[in-house]
């Protein structure tokens, strides 16, 4: 049966779809959605596997939403060298916090490492790619 908190989860995820679908092209967004909602099926099995639907599809949207305050955050320092390092740690621990708030302290360091990994592998889905005039890709 869905019940509230998977409609809430939902509307989590279609605001973040929103969000990144302003920067990045829909097949990037439905590879970078796709792909965090299959590990979240997976982790949310692993640690409770009855509410397997409650979990799933808020913690994507809000590893997203999480990222875009990040990038709020660090827009001052966008040119270091270290940048994309900061926005995926930072974002860990702000999903770690989270969890921490929501759910279990049992799950927030593997929430941490799970949120640093997915969002390590889906970086250049996360990139935004223009193509010039002369068919160049421009950074």
């Amino acid at each position: 049966m869905i019940d509230a908190l998977f409609i809430a989860g939902l509307a989590c995820l279609l605001a973040a779809a929103v969000v990144l679908v302003r920067a990045l092209p829909a097949q990037n967004v439905a590879f970078i959605i796709l792909l965090l909602v299959v590990v979240e099926v997976a982790f949310e099995y692993r640690y409770d596997p009855d509410d397997l639907l409650d979990g799933s599809m808020f913690w994507p949207g809000a590893i997203i939403l999480l990222r875009t305050a990040v990038q709020g955050l660090l827009k001052r320092w966008r040119q270091r060298r270290n940048y994309g390092l900061f926005l995926i740690g930072l974002t860990s621990i702000a999903a770690a916090f989270l969890e921490l708030f929501f759910d279990s302290p049992n799950t927030a360091a593997v929430r941490f490492c799970v949120t640093g990994v997915c969002l390590l592998f889906l970086t250049p889905w996360f990139l935004q790619k223009r193509i010039t005039t002369s068919g160049e890709s421009k950074k």
